[in-house]
């Protein structure tokens, strides 16, 4: 499970550095970056799944009955740190994902700003929003210009950002789906593994205990000779 944990790390770097890449490229280069972009985001969906399923597999094993429960514990630990160590992971791919859409949407928003110099703000942030804000753009740009062909440049990187937005925001939430699912299992493993602590603690209180008073009737026999 290490391997896949530290595959995923590098995919995940590798995924953030083409995000960069996406929001400034040409038409020329983009749809080659997206291309490897997908591919590395399929890769580590599948690793997600196998290091999910090994989860699973160790989160039965630690809750085995028929192993001591000094050695649940130690496996429980195990299982609880390593899905700790893939939580923050899926955190840290979702929390890249929402900011890459928010550079997405700030792009179109100054698109807006700069066709459209009498528009505020609010008006761009709206209008970025909006499924149709390209083709807006783009009547503007052909009204202005009278270049149809920067026109339809324009329109098509306008729905080439807006259909980023949709795409990293579906794949946001089910990272964020995934992300609770593990913390789902941390805490029904972290539950098992204080109920077993507790019992840890008693027997160790009452062997404590037993050894006090054993050591107490010895002094009382020694005593009585």
């Amino acid at each position: 499970m290490h391997t896949h944990l530290s595959a995923v790390s590098k995919n995940i770097e590798c995924i953030g550095k083409l995000h960069g890449e996406t929001i400034y490229a040409d038409r020329a280069k983009r749809p080659r970056i997206l291309q490897a972009r997908e591919q590395y985001a399929a890769d580590t969906q599948a690793m997600f799944n196998t290091i999910l399923a090994d989860l699973q597999v160790l989160e039965l094993a630690a809750n085995d009955e028929a192993i001591a429960k000094c050695d649940r514990a130690m496996r429980g630990g195990r299982f609880i740190a390593l899905a700790r160590e893939f939580s923050a992971q899926i955190n840290a791919f979702r929390k890249m994902e929402d900011e890459q859409a928010v550079r997405n949407h700030d792009r179109l928003v100054r698109l807006y700003l700069v066709i459209c110099p009498e528009a505020s703000d609010d008006d761009a942030q709206r209008a970025a929003s909006r499924g149709d804000v390209g083709q807006e753009l783009a009547e503007r740009i052909e009204q202005q210009t009278g270049q149809i062909n920067d026109a339809q440049k324009l329109l098509q990187d306008a729905v080439d950002r807006q259909n980023d937005i949709a795409s990293i925001t579906y794949a946001a939430g089910e990272l964020t789906r995934l992300h609770n699912q593990v913390l789902e299992m941390i805490g029904r493993q972290q539950a098992r593994l204080d109920i077993i602590t507790v019992w840890h603690e008693k027997v160790e209180a009452t062997n404590s205990q037993n050894t006090q008073q054993a050591a107490g009737a010895k002094r009382r026999r020694l005593w009585l000779i």
